[in-house]
Parts: structure tokens; C-alpha cells; sequence
């Protein structure tokens, strides 16, 4: 079968508000509070990962759902001027677009604010999925397997099965992890996982472990292929069933770092769709995720291969992506 897209990226598109340097120290004795910028932009898993891999020259899809609302079209519209698909992307009668109120301090402190209501977010579930879609792409990526309840292990078993019977490679990523959250109930999915993106808070409140080793560990043997261990500004750790390395950072002075996790991914799955290795892809992630840092907004600071190719050389390291065809 003819693969159309190198991925398609399933979850969450939302509005990010960014309103960018506050004073904490003050913030709730001052009205009004002055802001350097405030800004309105696509964000959510799904859409910065998609996105992102756009920019770096893969033919990406998107499948989520938004409202049926002037919210919606704008994020469809940022989408598409990236070049992303958004043909499968579900519209709602019934649930208003989501919003994320993302407020940045100094030092990149941040608070997010998100509604707890019913929202295209709280209602995306395996109805929105169009698998003929799914089995046209050389990568499945899922945003955060713990942000959409309606989207169970059964779903995400059926969505990760069709994906790898179809020689797709399997992605995902956590999410916001509460302390209730186990991946106990997801034992069926997980086998059917290549990759797992978890940032350290993540891993350790899954795993219940302090070791990074032990940490990755705990993923691979319920079944996951690879796990890749965002530290932020320490790196990453890479481990498998065969390969355990650690990925240096690319040290850069953060603007926002609202999205960074994702565009890390995106440079991962952009490796992983051109065939590099685990240590280029790990460096092609880190490349992009401090790039993406330089710019308030979770995928402003990313524009194109050619500009990650040109960071990795100014950091004596080379590397070439070109599209696929």
C-alpha cells in the first residue's frame, strides 16, 4: 500500500494563550499585571508534534478534534500553514474548542490554567479515528496516552495493532501525569509500542523508581520497544533490550520552554521516518527541542531542517535530513 504520510499525529489541538514576563513575586497584588507579549497560538500534543515534523520536511496528518467554532479554524489554519493535513481532523457541534492559559515568570517558571469542563479535548475519542488514514503512514504517533480517558487500552491496543500490522513504526508520549495515573491498565497496548517519550517527572512517578536506569527499565519490560527519558536541560537517556546511551543537551539560554518535550519527539520520529540511528535521532531530537525553546510559543522557534541541520554543524555535529519521497 501506497504510505501517503511519513506520520500522522493522534490527540490533543488547543489554544495556547501565552502571556510571557510576569513577576510571580507580585502578581497577585498588581492590577492590572504587565506583560512583555501575550500571545494566541495552535498548541496541545498532537498539533506541536505535527507541527513540528511538518517544518522538518515530513508529509504529516493530524487526527484530533476541535470545536466547530472560531477557535477551531484559526488552530486548523496555523496547522495548515504548516503543512499539516487536517482532512481527519473532527469538528464538534456539541464541545467548544480547548484552551490552555499558559503564564511564564521569570526563569521560564510557568502555570497552566486548563478547563475541566467539556471540552474537544475531554471528548476526543476512537470514533475520530479514520484507519484507512492509519494504515497509510510510515509513523503512528499517539500525543499523551494519559490525557484522553475516552481513549482506553482497548483503543489504543486496536490503533497500535492496525499501525504495526501495516509496518508503521508506534510512538507515544505520557502526558500530564497525575499521582492516581498507572500504566497497569494499558498492559495491552504497550507491547504493541516502539517508542516511549517520558520526561523525568513522568518516569519516575510511573515507575516509582529514583535510578534513570532503573526508570527505563520499568517501560521495557512491560513490553515497549525503546524509551527515551527527557531530563530537560541534563539530556536524555535512550535505552533498549540492546542499546543504553545518554544524549548530551545542546545548552542554549530558554525563552519559553512550553512544547519543548514535543518538538523533541518530533525530531526523534523525524530520525526514525529517515531511517538514522538512535544516536542520530537523539541528537536530531535535541537539536530541535532546544530550538524550539528560543521562542515563546511551543513550535515558533522551529522553521526547518535546514535551520536543525545548521544548529547540529554549529555544534560540530553533522547531519542531513532530506524529505522523503
Amino acid at each position: 500500500m501506497d504510505k501517503k504520510f511519513d506520520a500522522i499525529c493522534l490527540g490533543t489541538c488547543l489554544l495556547d494563550i501565552s502571556t510571557s514576563g510576569l513577576d510571580f513575586n507580585t502578581f497577585l497584588e498588581t492590577e492590572p499585571n504587565l506583560a512583555e507579549s501575550i500571545t494566541y497560538s495552535a498548541g496541545g500534543d498532537a498539533v506541536n508534534e505535527a507541527m513540528a515534523m511538518s517544518k522538518l520536511g515530513n508529509r504529516v496528518g493530524l487526527i484530533s478534534r476541535v470545536g466547530d467554532d472560531f477557535i477551531g479554524r484559526f488552530l486548523l489554519e496555523q496547522a495548515e500553514a504548516a503543512g499539516v493535513d487536517v482532512a481527519s481532523v473532527y469538528r464538534d457541534p456539541d464541545a467548544p474548542t480547548a484552551a490552555n492559559n499558559i503564564l511564564i515568570g521569570a526563569k521560564d517558571k510557568r502555570i497552566y490554567t486548563i478547563s475541566k469542563n467539556k471540552t474537544s479535548r475531554t471528548e476526543f475519542c476512537e470514533d475520530d479515528v479514520d484507519y484507512e488514514v492509519i494504515r497509510r503512514a510510515r509513523l503512528i504517533a499517539f500525543g499523551s496516552i494519559f490525557v484522553h480517558e475516552k481513549f482506553d487500552d482497548r483503543a489504543l491496543t486496536h490503533l497500535f495493532q492496525t499501525a504495526k500490522q501495516n509496518g508503521a513504526i508506534t510512538c507515544a508520549d505520557v502526558g500530564p501525569t497525575a499521582a492516581h495515573c498507572s500504566l497497569d491498565g494499558l498492559r495491552h497496548a504497550l507491547p504493541y509500542l516502539d517508542y516511549l517519550f517520558p520526561n523525568e517527572r513522568e518516569a519516575a512517578m510511573l515507575s516509582g523508581k529514583r535510578d534513570p536506569d532503573e526508570m527505563a527499565d520499568y517501560f521495557l519490560n512491560l513490553g515497549i520497544g525503546t524509551v527515551a527519558i527527557k531530563f530537560g536541560a541534563k539530556g536524555s537517556l535512550i535505552k533498549n533490550k540492546k542499546t543504553r546511551f545518554f544524549q548530551q543537551p545542546f545548552y542554549v539560554d530558554p525563552i519559553d520552554t512550553t512544547g519543548a518535550g514535543d518538538c523533541y519527539a518530533a525530531g526523534f520520529m523525524s530520525g526514525l521516518i529517515h531511517g538514522l540511528p538512535l544516536e542520530a535521532c537523539a541528537a536530531y531530537a535535541s537539536a530541535t527541542g532546544a530550538l524550539a525553546v528560543g521562542r515563546v510559543g511551543a513550535t515558533a522557534g522551529i522553521e526547518s531542517a535546514k535551520q536543525v541541520e545548521a544548529f547540529l554543524e554549529s555544534r560540530n555535529k553533522r547531519m542531513q535530513i532530506t524529505p522523503c519521497i
